[in-house]
């Protein structure tokens, strides 16, 4: 029975869909669609916050029951996270041999989430513009080049307490651009990874709002407006989004962020 309805349903999608693509719409989905449109606008939190709210909370407890259903369908997935979760609290509790180890590690996965939250932080910006590039990862690469050049080596840690601090080995050579580059490397890397992963909630909006058949009006608007070689190329880099996805983004966000530092 089940079947027969997701089938049934499915035919309907693809007839309205098509409908939609051919521009056969009858008036009364037209204005069902224009009416539903109308009601997803006016919920806000300051139009309708009592809705707003009610509407996140029931998304809120479907999340949690699809996690919980989730979970009782794969219960041997489950168990073997729980034991592994266990072993690793077990690990960080428990003094002996492996502290120094556990220690080295958890300062590792600190410094890069540090970074990959600051990339993120960048790209998304919260409506401020947040440069985390001129306010941590410039200073950063800085300090890291001033280091170098005073220890005469990149033998010195970049996280703990001995970070920046020189060693006590002698430097067998200068060091060089290279060297310097590849010691900043892992914290430029992850924080482009970053900037690229903050690209991605906006990608995946506008997927979901054109899989729907819904018209994004900014987008709509600049195109009439632009010229017809803008037009091609955002027709180009839409092509290219919708072809390589994640690849695509990272490439254009790493083009984008080379630009705004060469400014």
């Amino acid at each position: 029975m089940e079947d027969r309805l997701g089938t049934r349903f499915m035919r309907v999608r693809r007839r309205l869909d098509r409908d939609v693509s051919t521009g056969t719409e009858s008036d009364r989905v037209r204005e069902a669609r224009v009416r539903m449109e109308s009601e997803r606008r006016r919920v806000t939190l300051f139009q309708q916050p009592l809705k707003t709210i009610t509407l996140f909370l029931s998304i809120c407890v479907q999340s949690c029951f699809r996690l919980v259903m989730f979970a009782l369908r794969r219960r041997v997935l489950v168990l073997f996270a729980l034991l592994v979760f266990g072993g690793i609290v077990v690990l960080v509790l428990v003094e002996g041999p492996h502290s120094a180890a556990v220690l080295q590690v958890a300062m590792l996965i600190r410094f890069s989430l540090w970074w990959l939250v600051l990339g993120v932080l960048s790209s998304i910006g919260l409506g401020t513009g947040l440069h985390t590039f001129v306010l941590y990862l410039g200073p950063f690469i800085v300090k890291t080049t001033l280091a170098a050049i005073e220890c005469g080596s990149v033998q010195f840690d970049l996280m703990g307490t001995e970070a920046f601090f020189c060693s006590d080995e002698d430097p067998s050579v200068n060091p060089t651009v290279w060297d310097i580059l590849l010691k900043v490397q892992p914290a430029s890397v992850l924080w482009g990874l970053g900037t690229a992963l903050g690209e991605l909630p906006p990608y995946f909006i506008s997927r979901a709002a054109r899989n729907s058949g819904a018209r994004i009006e900014e987008i709509d608007q600049s195109t009439e407006e632009d010229p017809g070689w803008i037009k091609s190329a955002k027709s180009l880099m839409m092509k290219i989004l919708d072809h390589y996805g994640f690849c695509a983004i990272i490439l254009f966000a790493s083009v984008i962020l080379v630009i705004s530092c060469l400014k």
